[in-house]
């Protein structure tokens, strides 16, 4: 006997990508790996093209529909590792291998927040805001660091001034007095580039009861991500994705197979921290970062469906919510000459490590707002990639493990 009837739920939804290396094909045997997602569906939009034509009436002749655009808006949840691939597609460049440095002999010291290697030179190696890990070392010395400043005379000496002092007495994690042995790793980097890649989208409904349950999106792009980092709050983000066409009720397409994500948990505001030239912002609250390729979708006479994304300049759009506590940003605002800063933000939970660098941007606005209590104060960034610089932003990842 048949079930009653009942609508799709959202719990059997998945969505799946694989990169194109031919535009409208897929890739013999295609490996379609899972989107970590929390919600959003490929959307087909059509412009209604409406009839202007006379006919002694008040009402519209008639309609059609214009060209199509597929747009999808993935929510997700902060994850290392789940989301290198879109990252990739959005940053049009490829991840590119950090370095690991062998069996070092590091001494730390967690009052000056230093790590000294003696009697080696590896500021050819690490770079400052670069992310580094020492597996082998204990406690929080071995969980991902920012290095803030790294120098050389007769031996080696990474600074890390936004890292925490381990405290046993409030449970505290962090840098402590210690010499080991240990591997440096430093963080792979990506950097905005040049290089469009198309990847297709295949979503599964799986309350669908025959073999036709699927959408296939081909030729697709990621042109924006947004990410929003608060306190007591899972970090939470969305990728902007434009594509060709969607074609519905479809088979798994011929060889397909189908990869779950790797699981990890989620992070929060908990796990991250924003620095300012190498300093802890205090008491910050919330920050939102945005990069926007400016990719918008471009039609051609005789064809139904978007022919191309156009892209536009790169920009990244950063604010950050924290306390008001003295003049100091005011006063780089003020400055008649534009006062260049760096800024940086970083997630860690269980040794693995995802980083955002922007190594120059301008405070474009920095407003107090005062009410009751104490007093919050947003900064508004624009980060800019100088002449000469590689990128007006750079992504890190990087884990213990």
């Amino acid at each position: 006997m048949a079930l009653c009837p009942v609508p799709l739920n959202s719990r059997n939804f998945k969505a799946y990508y694989v990169a194109q290396t031919e535009c409208d094909v897929l890739p013999a045997n295609p490996v379609f790996t899972q989107i970590g997602t929390t919600g959003g569906s490929p959307q087909l939009t059509r412009d209604p093209l409406q009839s202007a034509v006379i006919d002694g009436s008040s009402e519209v002749t008639g309609v059609r529909l214009g060209s199509k655009v597929v747009n999808y808006e993935i929510a997700y949840e902060l994850q290392y590792g789940v989301h290198d691939d879109l990252r990739e597609f959005l940053f049009q460049s490829s991840w590119i291998a950090g370095n690991v440095l062998a069996g070092k002999t590091i001494v730390i010291d967690a009052i000056s927040k230093t790590a000294t290697i003696a009697g080696e030179d590896l500021t050819s190696d690490i770079a400052i805001n670069d992310r580094i890990a020492m597996p082998s070392l204990t406690g929080g010395n071995k969980n991902p660091l920012l290095v803030t400043d790294i120098s050389f005379s007769t031996d080696t000496v990474i600074t890390f001034n936004s890292a925490k002092v381990a405290n046993a007495q409030v449970g505290l994690v962090g840098l402590a007095d210690e010499t080991g042995t240990s591997d440096i790793r430093t963080s792979d980097k990506l950097y905005i580039g040049t290089e469009r890649k198309l990847f297709a989208i295949l979503v599964e409904y799986s309350d669908i009861d025959n073999a036709n349950k699927y959408q296939l999106v081909m030729n697709c792009e990621c042109t924006k991500s947004s990410d929003s980092p608060a306190v007591n709050a899972i970090t939470t983000g969305t990728f902007t994705v434009v594509g060709k066409t969607l074609a519905s009720a479809q088979p798994l397409p011929a060889g397909a197979t189908l990869v779950p994500y790797d699981s990890y948990k989620s992070m929060t505001g908990i796990d991250g921290s924003i620095t300012q030239e190498g300093e802890r912002v205090m008491f910050s609250e919330s920050m939102s970062f945005t990069l926007n390729r400016a990719g918008e979708p471009s039609y051609e006479l005789g064809s139904d469906s978007m022919s191309f994304v156009d892209y536009g300049k790169t920009v990244n759009e950063v604010s950050i919510t924290s306390k008001f506590v003295d003049f100091a940003s005011a006063l780089k605002f003020e400055q008649t000459e534009q006062s260049e800063v760096d800024y940086n933000f970083t997630a860690v939970y269980e040794g693995d490590c995802i980083g955002w660098t922007w190594p120059t941007a301008i405070l474009t606005g920095v407003s107090p707002t005062v009410g009751e209590g104490t007093i919050p104060q947003e900064l508004t960034l624009m980060p800019f990639k100088p002449q000469g610089a590689l990128s007006s932003l750079v992504l890190h990842r990087v884990t213990n493990k």
